[in-house]
């Protein structure tokens, strides 16, 4: 496919369900290909091992030998084991820790996945704790909203009764009688250890989507994607009900 076919009568909720099928495969897309780095770059240090330099004749025409050098020295120094990580975190997130002793890497990937920390703000602090900066773990969370009490409103939650579903997801029921208000799974929206996210944060959905949030395996962005997409049309329908007042 190199491009769409869009009819003229398209609706604006089909465009939306084409649109977040799209971005979904694009989620999808980007977290194979940090596997895809790991993988060749393990092809490449076994076979040159094994048959010398007669091994990147295994490699076709095309490929950028910087590229297939990143990932050949990337998976030397980041073995299996510590890869945690690979359905959250880019390629860059581990480049960035690939000089750093195993132990400090395995503490910065868990800290990035846990506390899903992009990949700018990880690599300053990658270069805070190369430079002799404090222990990364010892810090506080980028994102420490479990401290506070939480927001709660039983009137937002009831509001979603005969709403259409906003996350549209691959198990959506368009069922307006399932409706509910399905709270955010992640700790930038509030959700903590035994703590529902925000009252706020929350997406009207369909009882598919949300076991299809909760319960299925699809990619942690793609599941991140849909729902703040969600999320975003849902504060709308709050704003217009006075349930969220803008001053």
């Amino acid at each position: 496919m190199t491009g769409l076919n869009l009819q003229d009568d398209l609706s604006f909720d089909e465009l939306q369900v084409v649109a977040d099928k799209l971005f979904g495969e694009y989620q999808i897309i980007r977290r194979k290909a940090v596997e895809i780095v790991f993988a060749v770059g393990d092809l490449l240090n076994f076979s040159l091992d094994k048959y010398g330099e007669k091994a990147w004749q295994l490699v076709p025409e095309g490929y950028s030998h910087k590229w297939l050098q990143n990932a050949k020295w990337v998976a030397s120094r980041i073995p299996a084991p510590r890869r945690t990580g690979t359905d959250v975190l880019d390629a860059d997130h581990y480049y960035a820790v690939a000089k750093l002793d195993p132990d400090t890497q395995a503490a910065l990937l868990t800290r990035a996945k846990d506390e899903q920390i992009d990949t700018k703000t990880f690599r300053q602090i990658v270069k805070q704790e190369r430079d002799g900066g404090p222990d990364p773990a010892e810090q506080p969370p980028l994102v420490d909203l479990q401290k506070r009490k939480p927001i709660r409103s039983p009137k937002i939650l009831a509001s979603a009764r005969g709403e259409e579903c906003t996350i549209s997801s691959p198990w959506c029921s368009f069922d307006r009688e399932e409706t509910v208000a399905c709270h955010s799974n992640f700790s930038e929206d509030g959700k903590g250890i035994s703590q529902k996210a925000d009252d706020i944060f929350i997406a009207y959905g369909c009882s598919g989507c949300h076991r299809w949030l909760d319960a299925s395996d699809a990619p942690k962005e793609e599941k991140r994607d849909r729902f703040h997409r969600g999320l975003k049309k849902t504060l709308r329908k709050l704003v217009d009900k006075g349930l969220l007042v803008v001053t």
